[in-house]
């Protein structure tokens, strides 16, 4: 067996294409970025390279023009989400024929193109980061034009509005030049336009800003607001009640009234060290006299220690984020992890430990960095954090394919390690930790895990993921979610980022994003389902359920030579990496698994990279391909083939049970009396009424023959077509189609009844429902139900 999977998976190195294109004309080697580079990153690179190679500076260069038009290509491919994925799927072919790029003048790349863009205290948004970045922190947005004069005259303002709430809230910037869409779906009228989004906010929610646009009148209206979000609660007495640790104002350093910017200075604290330290304001007498007596400082940070009895440390800055960063200095000393701790600490979570790291992957110690994890000690108090210097563990990070710095990563009970993607910022970090946490059974995968996995042939299935890929931000949060589900002795998660691992996934055959699939040794089985963990988890359970029997050169003769008359085979033929087979492969497993409830009927695959010599004998010349032998034939000796193109679940669905032999007899004005009426035992009918033209009706149709079948014993089941047989139809009352009525022979005495309640379209509740009724010795009448 582990022969077989070798030459299988060094067979996928060989047959699989390795780009899609000269890597001069790749977009992202044109800017300068790599694969996971975000939009600000994006617009960097873009306007770095406007302003030296733009045609206007490079008069004398012949082909200065048609470079250029090649860069604004990439940067307008790049900057937008539905187009980047586009090309990340499909290359620069899915642009083939679009008009040629256009672009600005080398004026406007210099002095108006992106105008915060390089400001590193205002966030930049695109389409996709405005969408994702609301709902956990307030945001004020400033919407402009860099054609627009105001805005210019407003930039001043807003930097200074932006350095003056540096940590408090976040500020942000939208160009609408470069953002049409996203400006013309937010009914962006006039610029600049300022948008304030609270906590709870989604991108849609934005309230307008009406004020004076100076940095002191907005920064009132933010301050405004957070008074009421934020409690700095005024201390009576000692706050020893408090066992957490305390930012405690006494007077102001300065001034001997509580003036508005002390105010707003400790309001400005508390938003800042929200959920990690209590900020409040005390005039008690006792407690200034022992603490700040001379009052010669700004604060004071107060907490009980392990023997319970308090101490304190005056705080001298009179800043908010430098007080901030006071605090968390008095906060204990991060660890720092080399690689002989990460392999211990790993291997006893994997033993049984349960309590998880969060881990900060840096080149040296940048402050930044250690400021950023002092507050993760408040913020997730069931994690250990640590750091680990990527100079000093250069093999480590290695190992670990480490893709920038910093990078956060958890480190879970189980062993699994998972790296966060997303953007840099204390709650993205802080929401993909406990979200990772709970996902035990999920793995950030290497090429080397991946060779593993595929060698070793245990069930895996795979997210194939790119970084800034707006599904793929749907997906990993579904797979992880599902992963909760299933013991790592079932099968196990992983995630293999695409844009740090390109040339593992152009070997595999992943040109979209996402690609999730089932590899179990040599079979895979692409999911196309949504993105949601509900899909992903019927997805496993219908692969586990094995409704798809495997097929080999030993048990095919078995299965199809000996085939009883009685039985009904379908069967697929297909290779692994065919991209058609990889679609076919989900919708023939949810064929077999709803047609699983007829015992008559079976459904097997095989693969034909594996079974070359059966798929050879059998004539099999095209991927895929789909036989079927049914009911009435002794083995091989009938065959039918599958040749409508659209290969989905129903298709293929009514297509099996066309071969079926019906239970159903077509009733209409001149039969349908006598049959109900004149047969001398006692029995009972299900008749659906339908019309042709009725979508509905051709739906359900396979759902009531299933339904029949599994209930042939006990019922017999009638179609009446209401467009051929409409007299018949309007007398026994049929308003809408379909309708299913029960009719029943009792003691000699036809009794119907009519109006069965159908939840949904489905032969597992019609069949419920009528097994129920069908056993009833005496029908009462129900009032009809319009399906």
């Amino acid at each position: 067996m582990l022969l077989s999977n070798l030459i299988a998976f060094t067979f996928y190195l060989l047959i699989l294409p390795t780009s899609f294109g000269s890597s001069e004309d790749d977009y992202y080697t044109l800017l300068g970025v790599e694969k996971g580079a975000d939009s600000r990153d994006i617009r960097k690179a873009f306007k770095k390279l406007a302003v030296t190679k733009h045609p206007d500076k490079n008069k004398n260069d012949p082909e200065a023009h048609d470079h250029f038009v090649k860069l604004a290509e990439a940067y307008d491919v790049l900057k937008d989400p539905t187009k980047r994925n586009q090309y990340d799927m499909y290359g620069k072919k899915s642009f083939e024929g679009h008009s040629s790029t256009k672009y600005h003048s080398y004026t406007y790349y210099r002095d108006q193109f992106g105008i915060y863009d390089d400001d590193p205290l205002i966030a930049t948004l695109g389409r996709e980061d405005f969408s994702s970045s609301f709902g956990d922190t307030i945001w004020f947005v400033n919407f402009y034009s860099p054609l627009c004069s105001h805005c210019h005259e407003l930039a001043p303002e807003w930097r200074r509005l932006s350095k003056s709430l540096e940590g408090v809230v976040k500020i942000g910037a939208v160009n609408c030049e470069d953002e049409r869409d996203l400006c013309w779906e937010l009914q962006i009228q006039q610029y600049p336009s300022l948008l304030f989004y609270d906590e709870k906010a989604t991108m849609f929610d934005g309230k307008v800003y009406t004020g004076i646009r100076e940095a002191r009148p907005m920064e009132l209206f933010i301050m405004t607001h957070l008074a009421k979000v934020i409690d700095v609660p005024i201390l009576k007495g000692y706050p020893d009640y408090k066992k957490s640790p305390w930012v405690i104002f006494t007077m102001p350093k300065f001034n001997e009234r509580d003036t508005l910017s002390s105010q707003h200075l400790r309001l400005k604290l508390a938003a800042v060290l929200k959920g990690i330290v209590s900020v409040g304001f005390t005039e008690n007498k006792d407690f200034v006299e022992t603490y700040n007596a001379a009052r010669l400082f700004t604060a004071i940070f107060w907490k009980h220690n392990e023997n319970s009895s308090e101490f304190a440390f005056p705080l001298n800055r009179i800043d908010h984020n430098g007080l901030a960063d006071e605090v968390l200095g008095l906060f204990p000393s991060i660890k720092r992890m080399d690689q002989e701790d990460f392999q211990d600490i790993r291997t006893q979570l994997r033993i049984g430990a349960d309590t998880p790291w969060l881990l900060c992957f840096a080149m040296e110690g940048d402050p930044r960095n250690t400021i950023m994890m002092k507050k993760f000690t408040g913020k997730l108090d069931k994690f250990k954090i640590a750091e680990v210097d990527c100079i000093k563990n250069r093999a480590l990070c290695n190992s670990l394919h480490i893709p920038r710095y910093p990078t956060w990563a958890v480190l879970k009970k189980g062993g699994a390690f998972e790296m966060h993607t997303g953007q840099r910022t204390l709650h993205s970090i802080e929401r993909f930790a406990r979200d990772a946490q709970e996902a035990t059974n999920i793995h950030a995968l290497s090429p080397q895990d991946l060779q593993r996995i595929m060698m070793e042939g245990t069930p895996w299935i795979i997210g194939w993921l790119l970084t800034g890929c707006p599904p793929c931000k749907r997906m990993l949060p579904a797979l992880r979610k599902a992963s909760n589900h299933f013991e790592p002795e079932v099968i196990q998660f992983g995630t293999v980022d695409c844009a740090q691992h390109s040339h593992v996934c152009t070997r595999y055959n992943v040109n979209s994003y996402p690609t999730t699939a089932i590899y179990n040794a040599s079979t895979v089985y692409t999911f196309t389902g949504e993105s949601n963990e509900k899909s992903i988890i019927e997805f496993i359970q219908a692969m586990k359920s094995n409704y798809v029997i495997s097929l080999t050169e030993k048990n095919f003769k078995e299965e199809l030579d000996e085939k009883p008359e009685s039985v009904l085979y379908a069967v697929e033929f297909y290779a692994p990496w065919c991209a058609p087979c990889q679609s076919l492969q989900p919708e023939w497993m949810k064929v077999a698994q709803k047609l699983s409830v007829l015992k008559k009927i079976k459904l097997g695959s095989v693969n034909c990279d594996l079974q070359r010599e059966l798929c050879t004998n059998e004539g099999i010349r095209s991927y895929p391909t789909i036989r079927l032998y049914p009911m009435g034939s002794k083995g091989k000796n009938t065959m039918a083939i599958y040749s409508n193109p659209n290969r989905d679940y129903a298709s293929l669905r009514t297509w099996v049970i066309g071969f079926m032999h019906t239970p159903m007899v077509n009733l209409d004005g001149t039969n349908f009396r006598h049959n109900l009426l004149s047969q001398r035992e006692d029995r009972t009918w299900v008749i659906m009424f339908f019309a042709p033209w009725c979508g509905y009706c051709h739906e359900f149709e396979p759902e009531f023959f299933i339904a029949i079948q599994r209930l042939q014993d006990i019922v017999v089941g009638g179609k009446v077509n209401c467009q051929k047989d409409g007299a018949l139809c309007q007398r026994e009352e049929i308003t809408s189609y379909p309708t299913v009525k029960l009719y029943q022979r009792i003691d000699g005495v036809t009794r119907v009844t009519s109006g069965i309640t159908i939840v949904a379209y489905t032969q597992e509740t019609l069949y419920a429902e009528l097994k129920v009724y069908a056993a009833q010795a005496y029908i009462t009448p129900v009032n009809h139900d319009e399906l």
